[in-house]
C-alpha cells in the first residue's frame, strides 16, 4: 500500500482508546501494510527498543536514562510518564522519514496533543483513529485486559488488576483531554472496538487512503 507520493513525508497515524481495544495490534497490522512503516510508543521507548532509541539524538537519549522504572511506576498510578518521554516522542515523529508514522497509544494527555499538533507540518499529517467500547467501556476494558493476559498464560492476579485500573484512569484523567483537543484540531476518525481485527484493518486502511487523497487534491 503506497501513502506518500515522492519526496512528501507520509502521514501521522495516532491511535487512541482505552486499553484493551486493539491500539497495539492494529499498529503491529498496519505497519505490516506499509512497508518501512515506524511504530512509535512509550512502551516501546521505555523498554529500551533500539529501532526508535537509535533515531533519537544523543541529547534526547541522556534525558531517558533511568526513568524506564519511573515510567513504568506512573503507568500502574495512572500517571503520565516523565516529560523526557513526550519530547522524545516528538522527535521521533518530526523527524521520522518512514512512509507512515504509528503513534500507538499517544498522545496521553492535553499536552502531549498540544505538543504534536504545534508543528503546523506535523498537524497536517496527523490522523486520529479512535477506538470505542460503546456502552460500560471501562468493564470491557478490564475483561479484555484479562482475556489477554490469560492468552498468555498468565492470569490476571490482585497487582495486574490494580495496574489495569491504573491505566483507565489515565485514559479517564488525561487522555480524554488530549483527545477532545484533536477532535477540534485534527481527523478524528472514531471506529467500533468491538469489530474484528480483520474488519478494523480494512476500515483503517480505508480511510488512510481517503485522507491521503483528499491531502493531493
Amino acid at each position: 500500500m503506497a501513502v506518500t507520493s515522492a519526496g512528501s513525508k507520509g502521514p501521522i497515524i495516532s491511535m487512541l482508546g482505552l486499553p484493551g481495544t486493539g491500539k497495539s495490534t492494529q499498529s503491529r497490522l498496519l505497519s505490516e501494510a506499509v512497508e518501512g512503516s515506524l511504530i512509535v510508543s512509550v512502551p516501546l521507548l521505555r523498554k529500551g527498543n533500539p529501532g526508535l532509541l537509535d533515531r533519537l539524538s544523543q541529547r534526547a537519549r541522556h534525558e531517558l536514562d533511568g526513568l524506564a522504572a519511573q515510567a513504568a511506576a506512573a503507568r500502574d498510578l495512572g500517571q503520565l510518564a516523565p516529560r523526557a518521554f513526550d519530547h522524545a516522542v516528538i522527535e521521533l515523529v518530526t523527524t521520522s522519514d518512514a512512509p507512515l508514522t504509528i503513534l500507538d497509544g499517544h498522545p496521553k494527555g492535553l499536552l502531549q496533543s498540544q505538543l504534536l499538533l504545534a508543528d503546523p507540518t506535523t498537524a497536517s499529517r496527523l490522523v486520529v483513529f479512535e477506538f470505542d467500547l460503546g456502552g460500560d467501556s471501562e468493564a470491557r476494558s478490564i475483561d479484555r485486559q484479562r482475556s489477554r493476559a490469560l492468552s498468555k498464560n498468565q492470569p490476571a492476579g490482585p497487582e495486574d488488576l490494580l495496574r489495569f485500573q491504573g491505566k483507565l484512569a489515565t485514559f479517564r484523567t488525561h487522555t480524554l483531554a488530549g483527545l477532545i483537543h484533536l477532535r477540534a484540531t485534527a481527523a478524528v476518525h472514531r471506529l467500533d472496538a468491538t469489530d474484528d481485527q480483520d474488519s478494523l484493518h480494512r476500515r483503517i486502511l480505508e480511510l488512510i487512503t481517503k485522507e491521503c487523497a483528499d491531502d493531493r487534491r
